[in-house]
């Protein structure tokens, strides 16, 4: 009971009742369960109900749900485009269990693995994984994800990973059986060892070797990745060797990669250079190299505006017994950026020149040296009743390539009513020419919060890329309805203690002079206890489910992941804004499309950001920590391959920024199955860098 006392005149009284039963407490947990109702267009113009329903939350004491299960199964491409519009994707269904100890999910689940063992698993089936404080194993088995178009013989996936810490370095095994049958012709069997470690201050190598056995034939890889972050400066190497290449499913067969930033103590000025080589087999006597590099200074000259320039240059070649064909870009040009409030505005202007030829394994020798100017702008304004954004892009036509132009208006969480704060409205209107063919398409939603939460969302979309069976493109109508609901978990709990401390080497593990926290609530649902001067605590329970309240910790510190049993890991946090760059692509992030920027920290965890329709991804708070950066483009309209940047040392003292840049991925020339050769009766196809397709023969793919 406590009583609050005004010049000795009591002013209020509050009594709360504690239950104690031998020694331990009742507590609730709140698991959430959302349903969704929903109904979308098919492309013979009727329509296509389904539900879907997730659970998320703690069933037992330790133990976590996350499951998402929807009952949408069709092949009907307006259908599943409508639906992923609405947040539900075909395939996604997934049940997973986990606690401190051990994780279960089936359903769409996937296995990270190394550059030499398949890079990533994605498999329809089940991975189990058990850890402890300084060891994990994880397996994995199922069917391929069906991200593409799979033959009905690919083969399962299987996979097995294990991790290690020992005398300061991360160890990690992989073992992998991948194949995607006659689809792609792609298949591997490997079996690989990496360790990560720091020699010295700022610097990390890791270096993995594996051996691969594919369709072909069989060898050892290795990959070395050298990655030195200095005060003001960062270099990067890496190296692979891995036979088989891209038909084994490593990014190529050989490839050299360097990148090194250098900035100005107080970030006024930068500079970022990158260069490559790679060199890939796609067939028997067919092989494909890929060579360039870029310089891109830039420097902030106010502080609402940065200036840059960009020189760039990228080969790309395919060879075969009958002759060579490919294609190369030079672009320079300058850029600029300006924020101002609630205003952010991106330019580029560039003088592009294209190269393409082609001898030997076409019907006509094709040469062209051809340049043209490329001008792109982005502009968005947000307000707290939204957000508007226009973005335009212009490519001057050349003797062999058509002009291309671009315009988009785009409106985001629109609030056009004050007193209605529960409805918003997103929409987009997109219009495209090239060479003098025009597409236009738009979208629009309406969102709608409504009680006891409740949810709809109305969206309306047309695209001329998108049809319908009668070969119409008229408007396509989807709706969804959602409930989120609570369901209480009674159990019962144990005393625990432990300490939250400082991690200040971003490490997990509480080290010799890390000190503790004092004052800092730990809480678990409605119990909560605070930390003495040396930062110990003790709560009722077990050490699962137990946070630190964010709001009881010093400025710019954060919890994180890690720590061993009841210890609890605070790390200071820092700032880094990432800009997606095209290279090479007509059209730029019109292309690439949505992109999701993923930071992934030296101990594995993954922060993901989606970035702007201008290709900014701002991360606000990332424990410090070092980390490479990628990203992932899964609707764009070309292939996309990301660089990885990095590894950027986040420390909480400074804002880091990078660029991380997005190239297109070359596509394979190749033979029909019926075993026609000759120039005359091959199936030929090449996209430049730019993505401008050149054909000859019968149409290919």
């Amino acid at each position: 009971s406590v009583t609050a006392l005004s010049a000795g005149v009591e002013r209020a009284r509050a009594t709360t009742n504690i239950e104690v039963i031998e020694t331990a407490v009742a507590a609730r947990d709140l698991t959430s369960i959302t349903t969704t109702l929903a109904g979308v267009g098919t492309e013979h113009g009727g329509a296509q109900q389904f539900a879907a329903i997730s659970v998320r939350g703690e069933i037992a004491d330790g133990t976590r749900i996350d499951a998402h299960i929807a009952s949408l199964r069709t092949a009907d491409q307006v259908s599943l485009r409508s639906a992923a519009e609405l947040g539900v994707m075909a395939g996604s269904d997934v049940l997973s269990l986990s606690n401190r100890h051990w994780d279960l999910s089936l359903g769409a689940t996937a296995l990270r693995t190394g550059s030499l063992t398949g890079q990533f698993l994605g498999a329809s089936g089940g991975t189990a994984r058990v850890r402890g404080d300084d060891v994990q194993v994880q397996i994995i088995a199922g069917r391929p994800l069906a991200t593409g178009v799979l033959a009905s013989d690919a083969a399962p996936v299987l996979g097995a990973a294990a991790d290690w810490k020992y005398a300061g370095v991360a160890w990690s095994a992989r073992a992998v059986s991948m194949n995607d049958g006659g689809a792609t012709g792609r298949s591997l069997t490997a079996v690989g060892v990496d360790a990560q470690f720091a020699p010295f201050a700022g610097a990390r190598v890791l270096a993995e070797v594996a051996g691969r056995r594919f369709g072909t034939g069989s060898g050892l890889g290795a990959a070395t990745d050298l990655q030195f972050e200095g005060e003001n400066t960062h270099v990067g190497l890496r190296l692979l060797h891995a036979p088989g290449g891209s038909q084994a499913y490593a990014a190529a067969r050989d490839g050299l990669f360097v990148d090194a930033t250098h900035h100005s103590a107080d970030d006024r000025w930068r500079v970022a250079a990158n260069a490559w080589y790679s060199a890939d087999v796609a067939g028997a006597g067919e092989t494909m190299r890929s060579f360039g590099g870029s310089l891109a200074p830039s420097v902030r000259a106010a502080s609402w505006l940065e200036l840059g320039a960009v020189a760039q240059e990228m080969m790309f070649v395919v060879r075969r017994d009958a002759g060579s064909m490919g294609s190369g870009e030079e672009d320079i040009g300058a850029r600029a950026a300006v924020a101002v409030g609630g205003l952010h505005a991106t330019g580029e202007l560039l003088s592009s020149r294209m190269t393409q030829h082609a001898d030997g394994i076409v019907t006509t020798a094709i040469g062209d040296d051809s340049r043209r100017a490329v001008a792109r702008t982005d502009i968005a304004y947000a307000t707290e009743a939204g957000t508007i954004g226009v973005r335009t892009s212009y490519q001057a036509p050349t003797a062999t390539l058509g002009g291309e132009s671009q315009l988009e208006v785009r409106l985001e969480q629109l609030r056009p009513f004050a007193r209605l704060a529960g409805l918003t409205f997103d929409a987009a209107v997109q219009r495209l020419e090239y060479a003098g063919n025009v597409a236009a398409s738009f979208r629009a939603a309406a969102h709608v919060a409504m009680p006891l939460q409740t949810r709809m969302v109305i969206a309306v979309q047309q695209d001329q890329f998108l049809r319908l069976a009668t070969g119409s493109a008229r408007p396509v109508v989807s709706m969804k309805i959602e409930r989120t609901f609570g369901v209480d978990v009674v159990r019962r709990l144990h005393d625990v203690d432990g300490y939250v401390y400082q991690d200040l080497n971003a490490n997990g593990v509480r080290d010799a002079g890390e000190p503790g926290v004092a004052g800092v609530a730990v809480r678990r649902g409605a119990e909560s206890a605070i930390t003495d001067a040396r930062g110990r605590y003790r709560i009722a329970g077990g050490a699962s489910s137990l946070v630190v309240d964010p709001r009881t910790l010093p400025m710019g510190w954060i919890a994180a992941a890690g720590g061993s049993q009841a210890n609890l890991a605070v790390v200071r946090t820092g700032r880094l804004s990432v800009q997606v760059v095209t290279t090479g692509l007509d059209g730029g992030l019109a292309v690439v499309g949505p992109v999701v920027v993923i930071a992934k920290s030296a101990n594995g965890r993954e922060w993901m950001v989606r970035a702007t329709a201008d290709g900014r991804a701002d991360f606000d708070a990332l424990p410090a920590g070092t980390y490479e950066i990628t990203g992932e483009a899964d609707e764009s309209r070309e292939p996309i391959v990301f660089d990885t940047v990095g590894p950027l040392r986040i420390d909480g003292t400074t804002v880091r920024s990078a660029d991380l840049v997005a190239h297109p991925r070359p596509v394979r020339i190749f033979q029909p199955r019926n075993g026609n050769s000759g120039a005359t009766k091959g199936n030929v196809q090449t996209r430049s860098q730019t993505g401008a397709a050149a054909t000859s023969g019968k149409a290919g793919q």
